[in-house]
């Protein structure tokens, strides 16, 4: 998907500093939350429930979605993925290795996103209709379980470093998430690679602190 540019001579002194609008247990506005803060931008949160109340974000982001994200050069960007292009972009070689392992990591990271977008929508579909879909939990279920599966293959390969890329970050997110939305992935969770990911990971105070909670 495309950024919503906005392009403003006289811009404020607000609209100078990145804006991040989120919600609390988004994985996906977490994944920009972890890159800001690693790339050291000063931002301002905006914090909001978009499915309870979505105004917040009428205006920024048509798809009515987190994250969104005020670029002091771009205006309004969102899709976690374009944000973070756009950022490396600008930051080479800061989020994702340039040469060693780039592509084991790039992996990574989509295997990371497809297990959050499943769960999402795993979460959506069981929790959140009337008349839950049997069909399409078992189908959402069954991407999580497959997906952490070939997570656990890749991180294998890619040894765990004490400086991490965007991968492990985001690695280390979608576990949490599909553990706070998915209790019957905790077998699957439960193995060393991922124990040992994340208790480095929750090492880093601004990880621990953005973790969901129930």
């Amino acid at each position: 998907m495309g950024t919503c540019l906005i392009l403003n001579a006289a811009m404020t002194t607000d609209q100078q500093s990145f804006r991040l609008i989120l919600s609390e247990r988004s994985p996906f506005a977490r994944r920009i939350r972890m890159a800001l803060r690693s790339l050291n931008l000063q931002v301002t949160e905006e914090m909001v429930n978009v499915l309870e109340d979505p105004k917040p974000l009428i205006g920024k982001n048509p798809l009515g979605l987190v994250p969104t994200l005020w670029h002091p050069k771009h205006g309004w960007l969102y899709e976690s993925s374009v944000i973070l292009q756009i950022l490396e972009e600008e930051h080479p070689g800061a989020l994702w290795p340039v040469r060693s392992h780039r592509v084991q990591h790039l992996r990574i990271s989509a295997l990371a996103t497809g297990i959050m977008g499943a769960s999402v929508h795993y979460f959506l579909v069981t929790k959140m209709q009337e008349t839950p879909s049997e069909r399409w939990a078992a189908d959402y279920l069954s991407s999580v379980v497959e997906g952490i599966k070939a997570l656990a293959e890749e991180l294998a390969q890619v040894p765990i470093p004490d400086t991490y890329s965007q991968a492990h970050i985001d690695a280390g997110i979608a576990l949490e998430y599909a553990g706070l939305r998915i209790p019957d992935t905790a077998n699957q969770l439960d193995q060393t690679a991922f124990r040992t990911l994340l208790e480095k990971l929750r090492k880093f105070t601004w990880f621990e602190a953005s973790r969901p909670r129930q």
